[in-house]
This record gives C-alpha cells, structure tokens and sequence, in this order.
C-alpha cells in the first residue's frame, strides 16, 4: 500500500501488487514520480518489518545507485513509541496522533472508504502496569473481527509520520 501526504489537505493510497521486490520497488518510485514527482524533500516510510524488510533494503539500494533522490526510513511499528509514558508502541502512537491531528482539524483527507473504514475501526485499548497505556488493536485481532487487514490505514498513518523530526508529523 502506498499513501501520499500532500501538505494539509490530501492523501491518496494505491495498492500495488507485485511477485517480486523489484517489481515492487519500481511501482513505487513509479508512483510516486506520477502523483509527485521524487525529489531530496521526498519522504518514503515504509513499514520496516515483515514483507516491508525487502522493499525496504531495495529502496536504500537504488539510493545509494543514485536512482532515488528521496529520504527512505525504516519505521517498526512494534517500536517503543517517543511517549513510552502514553503509548506501548509507535503503531499505536502514530494512529493516536494522527486521529488528533484529524479531530483537531489539522489533516483533512481525501473520501476513500475502505481507508476511512479501516481507520475508523481500528480499536484503542488501555494496559494497566506501572503507568495506564494506549494500546491499539493489534493487527491479528483486527484480522481476525474484521476478515481482513488495515493495510490502507497502516499506510495513511505511516505517510503523516515524519521519523527525522523525533513524535513530530508532517502537516
């Protein structure tokens, strides 16, 4: 899944489907460049665990070829999160913030149900311990009551994540 952020105001997903990485890796730049274009300002997240690993290491490989100008980062979404004290996890961080972000009027998106749905369905809960967590529905328990996967969501969470600037987002 590919997810632009553009400014304030607009967001598009893609699917792309692909056998094999490189064909993956092409897609995106592709897309990218078309809906885009790819410059040093341009900013890939890519969700660095699982299948995201390979298309992760062949986006750094053509960068470092000199055939892609844009900043690639890595993001683990399983990762502690900026605020260990508030969240368990980053996934469930970036969700968090960028639901703020959206309720606060700040990010404004583009209709597309199947991205608002997921989104809008992805359930927070708290884990109690030494300090009260957000936790957000983890992936399989989302698969499991919904019969499929957030991956449009996933996307659009992990276009808004600006991982130079540490908690911040691009908006």
């Amino acid at each position: 899944k590919l997810s632009k952020q553009d400014g304030e105001v607009k967001t598009t997903s893609t699917t792309l489907l692909a056998k094999k990485i490189v064909e993956i890796v092409e897609k995106i730049q592709k897309r990218i460049c078309d809906i885009h274009g790819i410059t040093p300002e341009t900013i890939i997240n890519i969700d660095k665990t699982g299948i995201g690993t390979g298309t992760l290491d062949a986006l750094k490989d053509y960068k470092a070829a000199g055939q892609l100008q844009a900043t690639i980062n890595g993001i683990d979404n399983g990762a502690r999160a900026n605020d260990s004290g508030k969240f368990v996890n980053k996934v469930t961080e970036m969700y968090w913030n960028l639901k703020e972000k959206i309720e606060e009027g700040k990010v404004k998106l583009l209709y597309d149900e199947q991205t608002f749905t997921e989104f809008a369905t992805r359930r927070y809960n708290y884990e109690y311990g030494q300090m009260t967590r957000i936790v957000l529905e983890k992936k399989p328990d989302y698969k499991k009551r919904l019969g499929k996967s957030p991956d449009k969501a996933d996307a659009l969470v992990l276009a808004f994540y600006d991982n130079k600037k540490k908690g911040s987002w691009v908006v």
